[in-house]
């Protein structure tokens, strides 16, 4: 908000009382190979060579909270041995991407902020070679500027980032999970399906919901209206699901 002249600031030029641009650039589920290089040349990357170290059957057995703390941290030692300035934006909600990069730059201040998030829920089923590319990968964007997309300089950038750090260089823009972070995830969506939920949804035809969380908005059965029920009958009603039943 613009200050008046009585109170000591400047007049806002017309049309631009307050701007703030934000500029994203993800990475989505296939936007990096999965076979990552297992070895690291930079002997300054420590906590990058042990993270690659760590068997993928080995990594999956942590818990995911131990296995956040080791990514950040290699973050943290990536960002300071390739010298880039980006700040660590934490964990997101995120399906559809396994990191993001962020740069925002306000009116008053023209020089953008730019911050790393990496995915909570699209990277439990990653490896720790995939993990360090995606890093390797936010980086370079944090570099070349997010306006720049995969283009040629952001290529350009990666191959730099890849080679601070030790990691052979592949320019890859699509990540294609290997049979491995498959049969991760297959094994993740089954014990959340075998999982009962929090709350336990039921419409008037006898159709069986779940949701993990209190339910605060009212939803119709689709079950229900595609039979041609009315929409009275078709409102799903959640209750605390006491018994532990499953859908």
């Amino acid at each position: 908000m613009c200050r008046s002249k009585e109170q000591g600031g400047r007049r806002c030029p017309a049309g631009k009382r307050s701007r703030k641009q934000s500029v994203q650039a993800s990475i989505r589920p296939t936007d990096i190979p999965a076979t990552a290089p297992s070895q690291v040349t930079n002997a300054r990357a420590v906590k990058l060579a042990a993270l690659l170290s760590i068997p993928a059957e080995e990594w999956y057995e942590k818990p995911w909270k131990e296995r956040k703390t080791i990514v950040e941290d290699v973050f943290h030692e990536a960002r300071s041995l390739s010298g880039i300035r980006a700040e660590w934006g934490g964990w997101n909600r995120r399906q559809g991407s396994l990191g993001i990069t962020k740069q925002t730059m306000t009116y008053w201040d023209q020089t953008p902020r730019t911050s790393i998030e990496l995915s909570d829920t699209a990277n439990r089923h990653t490896t720790p070679a995939t993990f360090a590319k995606t890093i390797a990968h936010e980086l370079a964007h944090a570099r070349a500027g997010n306006r720049n997309g995969h283009n040629a300089k952001w290529a350009a950038d990666f191959a730099a980032v890849n080679e601070e750090l030790g990691l052979a260089t592949e320019i890859h823009a699509v990540h294609r999970s290997d049979e491995v972070e498959t049969a991760q995830w297959k094994k993740l969506q089954e014990e959340k399906a075998a999982k009962p939920p929090v709350w336990l949804g039921l419409c008037a035809q006898g159709h069986r919901f779940g949701a993990g969380r209190k339910v605060t908005r009212s939803h119709l059965c689709v079950k229900c209206l595609r039979a041609g029920h009315p929409r009275a009958e078709a409102a799903i009603t959640y209750t605390r699901n006491i018994n532990k039943e499953t859908v």
